[in-house]
């Protein structure tokens, strides 16, 4: 059990530092959308709607990477 709220703070913290960082809107986002969003080392943001979703897995492609992602849901489902 002490492993688990170390693992939390732990990924917590490390959640708020990559949030913090200073992304712009992308420009392909749509007319009136904050996502998706860039970084200076061209790391993106995505915000993506699934309220009963249990996870989300995130795939690349087109030459992208493989990507290994922690998510989170607020209160809204995104």
């Amino acid at each position: 059990m002490q492993n688990l709220k170390i693992i939390t703070s732990i990924l917590g913290l490390w959640s708020a530092m990559v949030f913090s960082q200073n992304y712009k809107t992308s420009v392909t986002a749509l007319e009136g959308k904050e996502f998706p969003k860039i970084n200076a080392e061209n790391q993106a943001q995505f915000k993506v709607y699934f309220p009963d979703a249990k996870s989300v897995v995130l795939e690349g492609g087109d030459g992208m990477q493989n990507l290994k992602s922690v998510t989170t849901k607020d209160k809204d489902g995104f």
